[in-house]
């Protein structure tokens, strides 16, 4: 695999993180965080979490590549997964719904939107504007599930309804003071039917939710430390040609102001 340039732009004051260039994708992060303070391990800060990524081909008149794997880290956050209901991947599989999930299992919720299309890229799609729930699947496990509900939120034009892509696992690790969440795109999502999916943004806003545990307020995300008046954070997107090669990882860095 021949080597990838990638320029990285860190924009502390807007929170927001870009890669300039990739062989085959372009994407760019921005994390928000409200309330924006540090906290501590012995006072954790309750904070929501918002998301907005984007993906686009490197080459003008084509449609992107698709994603295989979106791994998200974010400096001196925790999450509390222990103290809140889960909901299972395979309830939601066999229902085809998550209506029956008790809410305060959501962890996060927002949208995606995507083309669905022909392996060749240079050739236009169909759009696939789902809404996308979080879901708590207990043992840092989280549960991605799309949901389809008209007028905005729809695939193929209302052709593909609620439950026909199946919901998928990702996982929550901690590494070096980091959170890091990591999304394996599976073959269903990434390539429906014989068809490819090029994602163009992402958007999640993750819970503030807390729980009462032994009379006290427990978060379900806190933050508990910042690094020099910043939180930093970092997200890896992996692409693959859509007619076969090796895949390639580009990465990004951003930081959002953090306060004392």
């Amino acid at each position: 695999m021949r080597r990838i340039t990638t320029i990285t732009i860190a924009l502390v004051a807007l929170g927001a993180a870009t890669a300039a260039y990739a062989s085959l994708n372009s994407y760019t992060t921005k994390l928000a965080f409200s309330p924006g303070q540090a906290g501590s391990p012995g006072k954790p800060a309750p904070v929501k979490v918002t998301v907005d990524q984007t993906m686009s081909a490197a080459t003008a008149g084509s449609r992107a590549a698709p994603t295989r794997d979106i791994k998200v880290s974010v400096y001196g956050l925790v999450a509390d997964s222990k103290d809140y209901p889960t909901c299972s991947l395979s309830s939601i599989a066999s229902a085809k719904s998550d209506a029956s999930c008790n809410p305060r299992a959501l962890v996060a919720s927002g949208y995606i939107t995507a083309v669905v299309g022909p392996s060749d890229l240079s050739q236009p799609g169909n759009s696939c504007d789902p809404l996308l729930h979080v879901w708590n699947g207990g043992g840092n496990k989280l549960v991605f599930f799309m949901v389809m509900k008209a007028p905005s939120h729809t695939c193929f034009g209302g052709a593909i309804t609620t439950g026909v892509i199946r919901p998928f696992p990702a996982t929550v690790s901690y590494s070096r003071k980091f959170y890091v969440i990591d999304v394996p795109i599976p073959n269903y999502v990434a390539f429906p039917a014989g068809l490819v999916t090029s994602l163009l943004t992402n958007h999640l806003v993750f819970s503030p939710n807390t729980a009462t545990v032994h009379g006290k307020p427990v978060a379900m995300m806190s933050s508990v430390a910042c690094q020099n008046g910043t939180r930093p954070y970092t997200a890896a997107f992996t692409d693959q040609p859509s007619q076969g090669g090796a895949p390639e990882t580009i990465t990004v860095d951003g930081a959002a102001a953090c306060s004392k």
